[in-house]
């Protein structure tokens, strides 16, 4: 499943989509968070791998990824600059089949920005 950056809906009063980098950037608010509907075909546990960047001085801000009742939360490790995207994989996450909301906020203030992200891959269990 890839959750792209145009398909979230955003709130929050700094979160934007940049539609000239296809992300969702200016993340500087512990109120600013993404949601996505998704159809999980399988349960089990689902790898998270997130396409973004992130300047190096401001990397290592917590990302939190929630359904409501399960949890993954990663530091975002800094890819250089803002221009310089990467996948990285944050982990795992216990998904249930049908239809759910992944939600994805900073549970603490960033220092200047959480992350520039572009996509959301759920890779399901083997």
């Amino acid at each position: 499943l890839t959750l792209s950056a145009a398909n979230a809906e955003i709130y929050g009063p700094s979160l934007v989509f940049e539609s000239g980098y296809g992300n969702l950037g200016f993340w500087s608010s512990t109120d600013d968070y993404a949601v996505w509907n998704l159809d999980s075909p399988a349960s089990g546990h689902w790898t998270v791998q997130i396409e973004y960047a992130c300047d190096d001085t401001t990397a290592g801000t917590p990302l939190k990824l929630s359904t409501r009742t399960r949890l993954l939360t990663a530091r975002v490790p800094g890819t250089g600059t803002w221009d310089n995207y990467r996948t990285w994989t944050a982990g795992t996450i216990d998904l249930g089949r049908g239809r759910r909301q992944l939600i994805v906020t900073a549970p603490e203030k960033p220092s200047s920005a959480l992350i520039d992200l572009r996509a959301i891959r759920l890779i399901p269990p083997e």
